[in-house]
């Protein structure tokens, strides 16, 4: 991160931070139908995740799910932050891989027939954030 984007991730952080978890449950302007937004985290980042979550969650086109996946060995470690998000639109998942693969490799063995989005969990999305994402996998999957 530049020294000028600082003071803007601060204050997204913020924001985020504020939002209820029932603002964050909201009806979206639109749904993702067909999507599955999936990301993966490790220990030292537990403790922010939250915000990667919540941007996901508050995205103007929502999509069928956001799933983090979690080591097996941090499942007693999920920071209270975190585990207040789960709703029907967010869940985390565990697995024994160790890699940062498991994001796409994991879902697509749970949901082999929905589009599989991969995030980072070190970014806060803006709310339209994702849908470029997904009119580049449409435009793929049509040709």
């Amino acid at each position: 991160m530049k020294l000028k984007e600082l003071p803007r991730s601060l204050m997204s952080a913020f924001r985020l931070q504020r939002l209820s978890v029932d603002c964050l449950s909201y009806v979206a302007e639109g749904q993702w139908q067909g999507c599955i937004v999936s990301l993966t985290s490790i220990e030292s980042r537990l403790s922010v995740v939250h915000l990667t979550v919540r941007s996901l969650l508050r995205q103007s086109l929502r999509p069928d799910k956001v799933v983090l996946w979690l080591h097996n060995d941090l499942e007693s470690r999920v920071p209270k932050k975190l585990s207040e998000l789960l709703c029907s639109h967010f869940e985390i998942r565990y697995s024994d891989q160790a890699c940062s693969h498991r994001k796409l490799v994991e879902s697509l063995k749970v949901y082999p027939e929905k589009v599989i989005v991969t995030c980072d969990d070190d970014l806060m999305y803006s709310q339209d954030g994702c849908i470029g994402s997904g009119l580049i996998i449409r435009l793929f999957r049509q040709t």
